[in-house]
């Protein structure tokens, strides 16, 4: 028995892999695990290159296939064997903004969708899923790994949990007519990026039609989209901090870099 041993693991089994590694501990104390976790065609672009590795954990049969050697690879690594499976899911934003229910609803262009990239195993069999079911989907975002695309689906979680808090703020503005002229917002969109910050921008943008909206923010996403600008600074002159604001209206190139 080795002293240590090298795992190369696909990126879906990042958070069981521990909890493997800390049974096959318990039974053999005194080996070393080493874990590596990526896209599985990266791993094989990884064994192929030269990289040492005891055991490749591959997201399909193809890509353990290309590890065994069919492909011309000699690293020396067994015949693959199965010790898993997978099945198909779609999965959504906490709340389902989307009311996503089948598989067909993906064909809404209106729809965010995001798959894995053509050449992993989850974004192949997607795709070949997708096919066979006649349902033509145009991906917004092709991430490397399945990894990557849940992440993106969290920060789609978290934009609909803003949205609906944004809801419960105007419905209550709405409902006090006049009595509430102004609504402020300080950093609601800290955490997010890329199309979600263009889809809070967007909302905060609507609210402003029927209240004066003061917004507090680092993204040029959700600024952009304001009607008049205003860049704060802050100084320390002799041991006193100091805030500047600059109105920066019409919009200029300050609205790309962060205040």
């Amino acid at each position: 028995m080795p002293t240590k041993i090298r795992v190369l693991a696909a990126s879906s089994l990042a958070s069981v892999l521990p909890d493997l590694v800390d049974g096959f501990r318990k039974e053999y104390p005194n080996v070393t695990v080493e874990t590596s976790t990526g896209a599985s065609s990266s791993l094989i672009e990884q064994v192929r290159a030269g990289v040492s590795a005891d055991l490749v954990l591959t997201a399909d049969q193809a890509t353990a296939e290309a590890a065994n050697g069919v492909s011309g690879n000699t690293s020396g690594v067994g015949p693959p064997e199965p010790f898993a499976t997978n099945t198909m899911v779609i999965a959504v934003p906490a709340g389902n903004p989307g009311e996503v229910r089948a598989l067909a609803d993906l064909s809404n262009p209106d729809l965010l969708v995001g798959l894995c990239a053509p050449q992993v195993p989850c974004g192949k069999y997607a795709r070949q899923l997708l096919r066979e079911a006649g349902v033509t989907a145009s991906p917004d975002t092709e991430e490397p790994d399945a990894r990557s695309l849940m992440a993106k689906i969290a920060s789609g979680g978290e934009l609909a949990r803003f949205m609906l808090a944004l809801k419960v703020v105007l419905a209550k503005a709405d409902a006090k007519r006049g009595l509430v002229p102004a609504l402020v917002f300080d950093e609601v969109d800290a955490g997010i990026g890329g199309t979600a910050a263009t889809a809070v921008g967007a909302a905060l943008a609507a609210l402003g039609e029927r209240h004066q909206v003061f917004v507090v923010t680092h993204l040029a996403q959700v600024a952009a989209l304001a009607d008049h600008q205003v860049q704060v600074s802050k100084s320390v002159v002799h041991d006193v901090t100091v805030a500047t604001a600059t109105p920066k209206t019409p919009m200029g190139n300050c609205i790309s870099r962060k205040a």
